[in-house]
């Protein structure tokens, strides 16, 4: 099982791609709000390492099971998460172009207030 130090590392690599396609291109908006998805997937398995639950439920295999353990164990940012995991959902599946700027930058604000909760010393 991946540790706590890879997701976190991985939270990091995912916001730094982020941050430099935000910075060099107007493209790629979908692209954009997947990696600040999977930025915020990281930072909440990083964080369910540190709980007391089974060792299967620290990293789990399936979004289903994860964000029921968000619902569960981080309601202070279970809005933000899940608004990310839809977006970023979207951003995979549908077929019209329903990702526009204003969703990159929703979705940077969900990823940034729960980034700072989940960062917390």
């Amino acid at each position: 099982m991946p540790s706590r130090k890879w997701h976190l590392d991985k939270c990091d690599n995912n916001l730094k791609a982020y941050i430099f396609l935000r910075d060099n291109t107007p493209n790629f908006l979908d692209w954009k709000v997947v990696m600040l998805f999977y930025a915020a997937l990281h930072d909440v398995d990083a964080f369910l390492d540190l709980l007391t639950i089974p060792h299967y439920l620290k990293h789990p295999k399936r979004h289903e099971v994860r964000n029921k353990l968000v619902a569960r164990h981080l309601s202070q940012v279970a809005y933000e998460y899940v608004g990310l995991y839809h977006f970023s959902k979207w951003a995979r599946y549908k077929e019209s172009p329903v990702i526009t700027q204003d969703y990159v930058d929703l979705s940077f604000s969900l990823f940034s207030a729960m980034h700072s909760f989940l960062t917390l010393p």
